[in-house]
């Protein structure tokens, strides 16, 4: 081989090499943009969970307080018919007792009338 056709076969490896070096460079860029593009659309999948949760959370606190107050309601309105109910039982106890002493009385009447009656 000459020293001509060294030279050329030598030119030709190193446009090879300088080629491939390119390529390979080319390759990289599009990968690290590709990378970059991932690592930006997992930020934005990062941010838009963190709000979804955070969301989340607070209609969740919303809500427990929603039922926190309906329970509170609820146990006010059972006392309230509680008392209610026990103000109508002392009603009717009342009621029942007078109607007692009424009853004590007319018996009590009718006893000393016949006596009255006796005599």
């Amino acid at each position: 081989a000459s020293l001509a056709e060294l030279e050329k076969t030598y030119s030709l490896v190193e446009q090879g090499l300088e080629d491939d070096l390119r390529e390979q460079r080319e390759r990289e860029a599009k990968q690290k943009m590709h990378i970059e593009r991932l690592v930006e659309a997992t930020q934005t999948l990062e941010d838009e969970l963190s709000q979804k949760v955070h969301k989340l959370h607070s209609e969740l606190q919303r809500k427990d307080q929603v039922a926190r107050k309906a329970r509170e309601a609820l146990q006010a309105k059972h006392l309230d018919v509680v008392e209610r109910v026990r103000g109508e039982l002392k009603r009717e106890r009342d009621q029942v007792a007078s109607l007692k002493r009424q009853l004590d009385d007319t018996e009590r009447r009718v006893a000393q009338g016949a006596q009255r009656e006796e005599a």
